[in-house]
């Protein structure tokens, strides 16, 4: 992701989620949880999935 995607996808979601959201992505960690939490985030962002 580029630096304006994570941007932008923190900050459309609360202050807390982000900071969580941040951690667990340092940590590497790849729960479904985080994936829940990320796929949330990219949501409100306003990216979506796209049909190749």
């Amino acid at each position: 992701m580029t630096n304006n995607t994570t941007e932008r996808m923190f900050r459309a979601i609360p202050f807390p989620m982000a900071c969580d959201l941040h951690q667990r992505l340092l940590r590497g960690e790849q729960s479904p949880e985080t994936q829940k939490m990320l796929r949330q985030a990219l949501r409100q962002a306003g990216f979506s999935r796209r049909a190749a």
